[in-house]
């Protein structure tokens, strides 16, 4: 159905206003009459275009896998206003009355209510550009990782400071703008802070990125992710993997460099790999993974001012250079011969109504896997993972 929506208004050749926004839907670069979209876990993305030169994502959640719209609304006036987390700040929840001129029918109408619009995020994810550092388009010298830690490290030092946790930061939602070298978070459909009720469906976060406490061979704790500081494990498998880029174990069917199993077990030939690597290259940041790795709970893990400070020992050691071999990447479309890499969204507590108690009936974990189209261009919208 919402495919049918959109291929409709796309064939109207006809602008809709929309929002304040005089809005096209972008035509697929192969399939020239089909809309450009991304598909996966619980919602499908439609990429758009505005007269004005923007970009924009329409995000549609699949029936019943969509946050209370009261949660939706409150994010993005919780979310801190830097502009890495511009994804998150210039979303809206539309409803019908957002389409007040140009192309409109009641199919579209009814459609739009319910939709997340948010401005597209520029740059390419973590394993995109990891493709780009392995054949030699984009060159990251040590200290070059070591920056866009961080920007990582403080993005998650701003979220804590205003009493937020992203839950999901993950390979594909942290995408990195080739051309200034900048870092933007996206995926904020479940996000924690104080003042928010959990939602009744919400996700746990990605796999390749969950605490050994959070999943291991017991009940899966959604309600430990419940917290300000719930992004601290992720924060530290993400610098690995910066540091790593392109060079470490091989990429995840998830994007990321390990295996929930070997995450939930502490060991594992990927993170064996990961550990010698990183003796050589960055001892300090070994310490801090490891600390992470064997942590019994995100109190525990290496805060982002531990990041900041251990990076900058980093950098003082490692001088910027320019690398000769870099030039500037397309970050509009994944090419057909890249492969495009699925995500999975782990669902711990399904369609659940508030009321329930989440540990004493978290069913077993489900997956949900969606087929990308590799034509298709990196994932700007807020994704969900596994």
């Amino acid at each position: 159905m919402p495919a049918a929506v959109i291929e409709a208004w796309l064939e109207s050749g006809q602008t809709a206003s929309i929002s304040g926004l005089e809005l096209m839907p972008r035509r697929h670069p192969i399939a020239i009459n089909t809309p450009l979209s991304v598909s996966r876990g619980q919602a499908e993305a439609f990429y758009l275009q505005a007269t004005d030169g923007s970009e924009w994502i329409a995000k549609k959640f699949h029936r019943g896998h969509s946050p209370e719209e009261a949660y939706l609304r409150a994010l993005a006036q919780l979310i801190p206003t830097d502009t890495v987390f511009r994804a998150g700040t210039g979303r809206r929840i539309l409803t019908g009355k957002a389409l007040t001129g140009g192309y409109c029918t009641d199919d579209f109408a009814a459609w739009l209510s319910g939709t997340v619009l948010m401005p597209k995020v520029n740059g390419v994810d973590l394993p995109q550009l990891a493709k780009h550092v392995q054949t030699e388009v984009v060159c990251l010298p040590l200290a070059e990782r070591a920056r866009l830690c961080v920007e990582l490290a403080t993005a998650v030092l701003v979220l804590e400071s205003h009493g937020c946790a992203h839950r999901d930061l993950s390979a594909t939602n942290v995408y990195v703008d080739t051309r200034s070298g900048t870092i933007a978070l996206i995926d904020w459909d479940s996000m924690y802070h104080g003042s928010l009720q959990l939602p009744h469906n919400a996700t746990l976060g990605t796999a390749g990125y969950l605490a050994p406490f959070v999943w291991c061979d017991g009940p899966l704790d959604i309600l430990a992710t419940w917290n300000t500081h719930a992004d601290r494990f992720a924060l530290a498998v993400c610098c690995v993997e910066l540091f790593l880029l392109g060079d470490g174990p091989n990429t995840q069917q998830h994007g990321g460099l390990f295996p929930q199993e070997e995450l939930s077990h502490r060991t594992g030939p990927a993170i064996v790999e990961a550990r010698h690597m990183l003796a050589g290259q960055a001892p300090a940041v070994l310490k801090l993974f490891e600390r992470a790795l064997f942590a019994e709970n995100f109190a525990g893990c290496p805060s982002p001012d531990e990041w900041l400070h251990v990076l900058d020992d980093v950098l003082r050691s490692s001088p910027m250079r320019q690398p000769a071999n870099t030039c500037q990447i397309n970050d509009e479309f994944v090419m057909p011969s890249e492969t495009v890499l699925a995500t999975k969204i782990m669902w711990p507590v399904p369609e659940l109504p508030p009321a329930i108690d989440f540990r004493a009936l978290l069913p077993p974990m489900r997956t949900a896997a969606a087929s990308l189209v590799p034509s298709l261009p990196p994932d700007a919208w807020e994704g969900e993972r596994e």
